[in-house]
């Protein structure tokens, strides 16, 4: 799944008045799961605030892919890659300043009782399709 800010945007209009409520519900949701993923990628790298938010996801351009594990209770997050454009400044090959724009990794995350079984690489191929 990614998930990008437009899908954490409240508001916005529909043609079904019965479908606002449980959008909003859904994005409520999708907040939560975020920000719990960034509260553990945060813990497992020791850092002293997440580096991923529903808040700061919803105000970026930033896309995060999460993967989900189905199960009969409509599934369990494993774990969350998280990307944006960043402005960086390098040198190059001559020692000149050089003003570029990548894609950056931001953030990664796989459960404990996950990683090291191929899920991360399944997050990264994901993103590497897209």
């Amino acid at each position: 799944m990614v998930v990008t800010a437009s899908a954490l945007q409240h508001g916005g209009r529909t043609g079904c008045s019965n479908a606002l409520p449980l959008l909003a519900r859904v994005q409520e949701r999708l907040g939560l799961v975020i920000d719990a993923l960034g509260q553990a990628s945060c813990a497992a790298q020791g850092l002293p605030a997440p580096v991923t938010t529903s808040d700061r996801l919803r105000n970026s351009g930033h896309r995060v892919y999460l993967l989900v594990e189905p199960s009969a209770r409509g599934g369990t997050v494993l774990g969350l890659l998280k990307v944006g454009f960043k402005q960086l400044f390098l040198r190059d090959g001559h020692g000149r300043l050089c003003q570029v724009r990548p894609l950056c990794l931001l953030d990664f995350y796989v459960h404990q009782s996950r990683q090291r079984k191929g899920y991360g690489r399944r997050l990264f191929d994901k993103m590497a399709q897209d």
